[in-house]
């Protein structure tokens, strides 16, 4: 989640040379022992962050939560983020130490904000011909995921198989959505830590019974990992 262009965290673990001489974790994978990894990401990581999700031991209000109006017939109300407040949140966050959020940014944020619009927030973006798009909660929550999840988890990938040729690096995405669950979300994708329910048997966002499906897809997220444990 240390990001020098993206910064949304408050606080964040920063290198310093009181145990480590390298300060570039490239320098410190390359002296570190050799030994394979396993390592992954959801489709959607921050949707836990954007809004209150329903049905969790682990559900709360954050400064990045959209809150979602209470249907007037019950069930589960849409969260609203329109594409005036995407621009805002993007043209604000980046970043301090490129730009200032007190200051005009430098040309260098600047850029990267038009990218990150250009990704996410593109001009006449439309859920159809007819109907422009008007809700960008999706594209807000795909946003942070991809910053503070599954962008680094491909790049410390990367890292490592680009200094640790001779020991296997096996990178993945989970994207199973649970038929029976998905009925409970505004926004459908799976959220951080969803693999729990089919690897360790337990659950943080959103509990629920697996059916057929789900068990088969949990008997071959047991093999795979217990795989990786035996051999490598």
């Amino acid at each position: 989640m240390v990001r020098p262009d993206f910064e949304i965290v408050t606080f964040n673990p920063h290198l310093d040379a009181d145990f480590f001489s390298n300060l570039t974790i490239p320098a410190l994978l390359a002296e570190s022992p050799r030994k394979p990894t396993m390592m992954g990401f959801n489709s959607l990581e921050a949707l836990f962050l954007t809004i209150e999700y329903p049905d969790s031991v682990f559900a709360f209000k954050g400064p990045l939560t959209i809150e979602a109006p209470i249907p007037s017939g019950g069930g589960v109300g849409m969260p609203f983020f329109n594409r005036s407040q995407l621009v805002e949140f993007i043209r604000h966050q980046v970043h301090p130490r490129l730009g200032s959020r007190q200051s005009t940014p430098k040309p260098a944020a600047m850029e990267l904000q038009d990218e990150l619009l250009k990704l996410y927030a593109p001009e006449g973006n439309s859920s159809s011909k007819s109907k422009p798009k008007t809700n960008f909660i999706e594209e807000y929550t795909q946003l942070l995921s991809d910053v503070l999840f599954i962008l680094p988890a491909i790049w410390e990938a990367q890292m490592k198989a680009a200094t640790a040729t001779e020991s296997p690096i096996y990178l993945f995405e989970f994207d199973h959505l649970s038929k029976v669950h998905a009925s409970r979300l505004p926004v459908k994708g799976v959220v951080h830590a969803a693999e729990y329910p089919y690897t360790v048997g337990t659950d943080i966002f959103g509990s629920y019974e697996l059916i057929e499906e789900d068990r088969r897809l949990k008997e071959f997220m047991v093999d795979a990992i217990t795989n990786f444990v035996k051999t490598g």
